[in-house]
């Protein structure tokens, strides 16, 4: 079977539509990964505790509840007395955000539900908590 010249023709353009597609998607989304800023970590003196209490979450109730009250105190505590009042206002929200889904976490793990992205999701933002100090649910 021979093909006739307008059959060539409209090869050439699927090929070369093809072609520009491919191009136009590489440019909208590069293949290499962007870069990221570093974060600072969060200067609070009850971090310690919450990193106290995260070393905790898969432990007995019985060590994991004593570094919780400590961690709650520390919160309350570091709001209480904390200066300058707008940073220590952020880093309050950053723990009690922290606190509660370390919390979530925490009951996660006593009574595991059928969803496992949810308990992929709270260990990702627990470990972003210990490693960051910042809470990334805001």
């Amino acid at each position: 079977m021979r093909l006739q010249r307008h059959q060539y023709v409209l090869i050439a353009l699927i090929l070369a539509l093809g072609a520009f597609n491919l191009a136009r998607r590489h440019r909208m989304h590069p293949q290499t990964s962007p870069v990221q800023k570093p974060i600072a970590r969060g200067t609070s003196p009850a971090w310690p505790f919450f990193d106290t209490a995260a070393s905790f979450r898969d432990a007995p109730d019985a060590q994991f509840q004593p570094a919780l009250k400590a961690l709650a105190q520390s919160i309350d505590g570091t709001n209480a007395v904390a200066i300058p009042p707008q940073a220590s206002k952020d880093e309050g929200a950053d723990l009690h955000g922290c606190q509660t889904w370390l919390l979530f976490y925490r009951q996660e793990h006593l009574h595991p539900s059928n969803k496992p992205d949810w308990r992929a999701q709270m260990q990702r933002h627990v470990e972003s908590c210990v490693a960051h100090h910042r809470d990334i649910a805001q």
